[in-house]
């Protein structure tokens, strides 16, 4: 099970992305959130988490050197269409997306202060606010501006209880909105070693971010009726959960009341299905059958005559006909293993039962879509897990590089030299960031290294910073940690050569 973990911890899968309570706990403005601005709001969290720790080590510097200020993250559109786990640079999609981002109102803490009914049960009036106050395409590079309140929620200032969370997976796994919210509830659940979970109908509905207007005065949601709710929302997004072979529970859920009023969700370990066989595990099993009983000439050439094909039957053999011959295997054992010809026999029931076979086909079918589904599925997780890896390589080794070539470049300086840059450094983060001038002085030393760093870079020097070499340094690395997967990230920064 996952721990709970404080920003820049890993877990055991290394993530690097954590959401606190009150982050995974939130509501949409008239339940306006759709899969693809959930998606955008975790790659907001990827791409500011990410910058943190490579311009400023911790959340904490963040904190002590901007105060109430802004916070702008830059990053290249290609980037952030790989944190939406999109298969190509989708920019049509990627800036629609980000312009709805820019008209998403949320609020914090749902599970806390909302009674699910719109009553506020606890806490300070807060409303929806805007999540974020500037994005912007230019030249291929992404900008998008947080607010002060915003960036605290989102890198945890408050040190309230945090799940690490492989973002890249959610967004990767799933195509709806609703599957992604019950797994993070679920799996804060699971983190608190919960063996079940509740809410009320309507809190949930709040929670799941389900669509609703205001007639009368009165709040009326979509799939209204519990029925349609279920249906369409909570019984797809279990399915998904459970059919996930990446997470290690299954969630059940249980309706409370007449007419429902909670649901309750139990959480089980899942249990080990790697001994399940492929379909290649599969034909071997039905051709060793054939064998043993001296039916596979018979079955290889009817097989090959119908379908008008001698290479048929030991090449290109369909699924359903291998599902065919279990069916037949299965009642020659129990009908025909005594007969005087057993492969005319067999041959005669290869023929004569393909309509009764029709019934099963149909349910065989749905489970191997429902296998292909799965596999699908796994497929998606294990490559966004690697592509979290990997930009966990990249962040170590940008934020190693800045820290060498700041290092370089103080080192050759004047004491005036030097004395002159912290004094413009000084000025600068005085100027920009007045909520914080106060206590600039008494700021702790590695936050006040972040940011001469970040001003160095930005600011006073930026052509120490090559970004063809930060480039090279990072595809090294990279290559390095997929050829030795098991190699501790922290070794895969120094590139000097």
């Amino acid at each position: 099970m996952t721990e709970f973990v404080g920003y820049g911890e890993e877990t055991e899968h290394g993530n690097i992305v954590t959401k606190s309570e009150r982050v995974i706990s939130f509501r949409s403005k008239n339940g306006s959130l759709t899969s693809a601005l959930y998606k955008c709001m975790n790659a907001v969290m990827m791409a500011l988490q990410n910058d943190v720790t490579k311009r400023y080590d911790s959340i904490e510097n963040v904190e002590a050197l901007l105060g109430n200020s802004h916070y702008d993250i830059e990053l290249p559109l290609s980037k952030f269409c790989q944190y939406m786990e999109w298969k190509s640079n989708n920019l049509t999609k990627a800036k629609k997306a980000i312009s709805l981002l820019k008209n998403l109102h949320i609020e914090w803490g749902v599970s806390e202060t909302q009674d699910g009914k719109g009553n506020r049960l606890a806490g300070e009036e807060v409303g929806f606010q805007q999540y974020v106050t500037r994005a912007e395409v230019l030249n291929g590079m992404l900008t998008i501006r947080l607010d002060a309140d915003v960036r605290r929620e989102l890198l945890n200032h408050e040190g309230l209880k945090s799940l690490a969370v492989n973002l890249r997976i959610a967004n990767g796994a799933w195509s709806d909105k609703y599957t992604p919210r019950l797994y993070e509830l679920a799996l804060f659940a699971s983190s608190e070693r919960k063996r079940r979970f509740s809410y009320t109908v309507e809190k949930f509905r709040e929670l799941m971010n389900v669509s609703y207007t205001y007639e009368n005065g009165e709040k009326k949601w979509s799939h209204e009726k519990f029925k349609d709710f279920n249906k369409r929302v909570i019984s797809p997004a279990v399915k998904n959960i459970n059919n996930a072979d990446f997470v290690d529970f299954t969630i059940t859920p249980q309706f409370v009341g007449k007419p429902i009023r909670e649901i309750v969700f139990f959480i089980r370990e899942k249990e080990d299905l790697s001994d399940l066989s492929d379909s290649n595990e599969f034909k071997d099993d039905v051709l060793e059958l054939l064998e043993d009983f001296g039916l596979l000439h018979v079955t290889r050439q009817l097989l090959n005559e119908t379908n008008e094909d001698p290479k048929y039957f030991d090449e290109h053999i369909s699924l359903k006909d291998l599902h065919y011959i279990s069916f037949n295997l299965d009642l020659y054992e129990k009908y025909g293993r005594n007969k005087d010809n057993p492969a005319r026999y067999f041959k005669k029931m290869l023929i004569s039962n393909i309509d009764s076979f029709e019934s099963r086909w149909k349910i065989i079918e749905k489970e191997e879509r429902d296998k292909l589904k799965q596999e699908k599925t796994r497929l998606k997780a294990a490559q966004a897990k690697l592509n979290e890896d990997l930009e966990r390589v990249e962040v170590n080794v940008i934020k190693e590089y800045r820290c060498e070539i700041v290092d370089k470049y103080l080192s050759e300086l004047s004491a005036d030299e030097l004395l002159e840059v912290e004094a413009a450094c000084r000025k600068h983060q005085l100027k920009n960031n007045p909520s914080s001038s106060y206590m600039y002085d008494n700021l702790p030393v590695k936050a006040l290294e972040a940011n001469l760093r970040e001003f160095i870079i930005k600011h006073y020097a930026p052509e120490i910073y090559v970004r063809s070499e930060v480039d090279k340094r990072v595809k090294k690395a990279q290559k390095l940690f997929l050829e030795n997967p098991d190699i501790d990230v922290e070794c895969l920064t120094d590139f000097n050569n």
